[in-house]
């Protein structure tokens, strides 16, 4: 009898101390923002949080800084009298989040009675 419940503690102890360990289920994920800018005429900075990119020419880019599940984020660009890039804001919902930015030219009166800029 003796030797079954030293067994048994034996049992309950491996038990505890196994399932001390972290879970992987309990880390948190991190979570990005990537994605791409195209109508691009001129450099522009992109902005998120403290974070910053620079954009020379369309294409792809992704972010470094972490979100959790459901957090909200804000990317805008640098401005420039010449174009327009949206701003976009979202929430992450399980993965990384995938944007789209469109740049646009802007039309501007350059002192000669024509615009410059986008054809009107």
């Amino acid at each position: 009898m003796k030797t079954s419940k030293i067994l048994f503690g034996l049992f309950f102890l491996v038990a505890i101390v196994a399932c001390s360990g972290r879970s992987s289920e309990s880390e948190p994920i991190a979570y990005h923002v990537t994605g791409s800018i195209t109508g691009l005429t001129r450099a522009t900075t992109l902005t998120l949080g403290g974070e910053t990119l620079q954009m020379q020419s369309d294409g792809q880019f992704s972010f470094t800084t972490n979100f959790a599940d459901g957090a909200s984020f804000s990317v805008t660009s640098s401005y420039n009298p010449h174009q327009v890039c949206d701003s976009v804001n979202g929430t992450v919902t399980g993965s990384d989040a995938t944007i789209a930015i469109q740049c646009r030219g802007v039309a501007y009166f350059n002192g000669n009675d024509t615009t410059d800029g986008i054809d009107l």
